[in-house]
Formats: structure tokens, sequence, C-alpha cells
């Protein structure tokens, strides 16, 4: 088996592992796939998604930092960053770089989503709503998924109004 097959194989598994949300063996995969070529952005890629959702956004932030050094200009590690700084509370460094995500691939609804919710997070219901209703607009499939959210929002816009 030739060096990308293997890592092929590698991402396969650690994919299956984040689908059954089994981070550790999703990283683990991820790991030997680096091992084998360290600047692999698919793997990088992976690897933070894989660190973000176990709740270490600053180990998250580093793969992005490198995929994005390897190469630049791609929306999902922009994206990501974003979000690990803004869960590390550097929001105004999280949402430009969820713009930048925006920016390099418009049609790419994440990007739009995740900043909807950095938005939300900090109490910025106007920008929350405008970025949901464009991931919306990207993807019309969210629309039940995010009803209850935009509800909440509305109402409380409404009662700042008051």
């Amino acid at each position: 088996m030739d060096r990308s097959e293997e890592i092929r194989e590698l991402l396969a598994e650690a994919r299956r592992a984040a689908n059954r949300r089994d981070f550790a063996v999703g990283r683990e995969a991820c790991g030997r796939a680096l091992e084998i070529d360290p600047d692999h952005v698919g793997a990088l890629d992976l690897m933070g998604f894989l660190h973000y959702f176990s709740g270490e956004p600053d180990k998250a932030e580093q793969c992005c930092r490198r995929s994005i050094a390897l190469k630049p200009g791609r929306a999902y590690p922009l994206k990501g960053l974003g979000i690990c700084l803004a869960a590390q509370g550097h929001v105004p460094e999280g949402i430009e770089m969820l713009k930048q995500a925006i920016a390099a691939e418009p049609n790419y609804v994440d990007p739009y989503h995740d900043l909807a919710v950095v938005y939300y997070r900090s109490g910025d219901l106007e920008n929350a709503r405008a970025h949901f209703e464009k991931a919306i607009a990207l993807d019309p499939n969210l629309k039940p998924r995010l009803a209850r959210v935009l509800s909440e929002i509305e109402a409380k816009i409404a009662a700042r109004k008051g």
C-alpha cells in the first residue's frame, strides 16, 4: 500500500469515528496520517474539527493555522480558525476570520452559519439573524433546524424595542 492510499484509509477511519462522535479514535487515525505526511491539509482540517468538537479549541486553532499556512485562502480552515478564536474569547478576530472564509467561498453555507452563531452568542442579534437568513438562503434545508433560534432572536429583538 502506498502512502497516499494509507492516508486515505486513515482519514476514512477518522471520518467514520467523527460521525460516531468518537473523537479520540478519529484523532488517533488523523495523527497516524499526519505522521506519514505532516503537511496533509485534509488531515490537518479533520484533526482541527476533531479537536474543536472534543472541547479543545486551542489545539484546533493550531491545526487551522498550519493548514492555512500550507494552503492559504481556503474557506474551511479560515472558518475553523474563526470559531476557534471566538470560542477562546477572541470574538472580533474570530468574526474577521469567518468573514474571510465567506469571501473565499461565498456559496459555502458553514461560515454564514458559524458567523451567525458567534454573533448570537456575543449578543449581536441583528447580525445573527442576517447571517442565519443567508445560511438558509444558501441551504433551504436549514430552515426547520434554525426556526426555533430565529424565533428566539425575533422575540429578543422585539423585547429590546419594547
